[in-house]
């Protein structure tokens, strides 16, 4: 059993900060988890953090985890003996709102050690963003401009396995979740002022979707863009190779890198090697990749060059052409002046990838249904412009979507 955090604290006034929330060390008192556990789904609401390590394992591996109500900050010690069975009842009771910071990782977190998602979710990071303040905002940052309070960033990196745990770093750790309830009432507050509340809820519900897709190598392909000169064979054997990799990742609880290096993918798809010495020659691989799974790829090759043709199979997009470029500007600039109006950064309202999906959208003489690309509430947002762009630019749109009718014209 890893030793009490209690006996670690010299000076537990030392985390006290200006509202005098006391701050209760959870270690190996289950008892005092479910009561907690029990309290949290009655008030409602929760901030939660948490600190691990993930630097030579696939999945990672929890430290600590934070906890904020109204009476108090909580350091739950995962390394205890403790029953987390009412801790994951409350993580998935969609009656408590559980308050996060740039929650992305800690969702990874929470699926592997509890094997639920928080739900539902308010990520503050979201929320600041869509009142008007920068994007991708750390924590510390945002204390500071709503606080003017300066928070230590020297403990980011430390061990958290290790056990005892510093003063320096329980400290850390509580501040981690101290003001997350005070900026979730503070930001909820302007949300609903500027009729944006739902708006987060959905970014959070979408945050929460992609974290159900825990094993998304089926699709990973697809992010190598640069890729789509290559042919169906090439592409598919790109999507077993990066099926194959994430599986060997899981199961060997590596970093994907560990297994296949990111920067060998495209040069391993490109190649389609046949041979032992195909694989050798790839640079990156090296000897070692090739020896311990040279096999398992050119059985990939084998697949992907025999296999029956995938009719369902999505194909890497080319890249716009040239030509569409006054297109494509068009609705730029359109979605930044709308975002302008919105008190929105223009990437809040209108990502370049969506910008140039919409685009081949439109340029597709398959179809020009925007209904799955425009969800929520960018749909009402973003439509009428999309509609006003498309018109202003008709000409060249008929004659991109007609290439023949553009050689006749050159």
């Amino acid at each position: 059993m890893a030793e009490p955090l209690t006996t670690h604290f010299q000076d537990v006034n030392a985390l006290i900060d200006m509202k005098d929330l006391p701050v209760t060390i959870v270690v190996d008192d289950s008892e005092k988890l479910a009561m907690l556990c029990a309290r949290w789904r009655e008030q409602k609401v929760v901030a939660l953090d948490t600190e691990f390590i993930r630097e030579k394992t696939f999945f990672p591996i929890l430290g600590l985890i934070q906890a904020a109500d109204s009476e108090g900050i909580y350091l739950i010690d995962p390394l205890s003996d403790l029953d987390f069975t009412p801790f994951s009842a409350m993580l998935s009771d969609e009656s408590v709102i559980k308050v996060l910071h740039a929650c992305g990782e800690d969702l990874d977190v929470f699926a592997h050690f509890c094997g639920v998602l928080p739900f539902p979710i308010f990520d503050t990071q979201v929320a600041a963003a869509y009142t008007g303040m920068d994007t991708q905002m750390g924590y510390q940052r945002i204390v500071s401009e709503l606080y003017d309070i300066t928070l230590d960033k020297h403990q980011t990196r430390s061990n958290w396995l290790q056990r005892p745990l510093s003063d320096e770093q329980l400290s850390y750790a509580a501040e981690d979740v101290r003001y997350l309830l005070d900026i979730h009432v503070l930001l909820t507050t302007r949300l609903k002022n500027q009729l944006r509340l739902s708006w987060v809820e959905e970014e959070c519900q979408a945050l929460i979707t992609r974290g159900r897709a825990l094993d998304a190598s089926h699709v990973y392909y697809l992010k190598f863009r640069n890729a789509s000169h290559m042919t169906y064979p090439q592409q598919k054997f790109l999507q077993l190779l990066c099926i194959w990799r994430e599986k060997e990742a899981r199961d060997r609880d590596k970093p994907k890198g560990f297994i296949v290096q990111e920067s060998c993918l495209l040069p391993i798809a490109e190649a389609m090697p046949t041979s032992m010495s195909d694989l050798h020659g790839i640079q990156g691989l090296g000897a070692k990749g090739a020896g311990r799974y040279g096999s398992i790829i050119l059985s990939l090759v084998e697949e992907a060059r025999n296999g029956c043709l995938d009719a369902e199979f999505e194909m890497i997009p080319a890249p716009l052409r040239k030509e569409s470029k006054p297109f494509m500007d068009g609705l730029k600039k359109a979605s930044s002046g709308r975002a302008k109006e919105l008190g929105l950064k223009p990437e809040l309202l209108l990502r370049r990838k969506t910008l140039e999906l919409i685009c081949q959208k439109l340029l597709s003489s398959c179809s020009s249904d925007l209904e799955e690309t425009l969800m929520g509430w960018r749909r009402p947002v973003l439509l009428p412009l999309i509609s006003e762009v498309t018109s202003l630019h008709a000409p060249l749109i008929e004659r991109l979507r007609n290439p023949s009718s553009m050689r006749k014209a050159e």
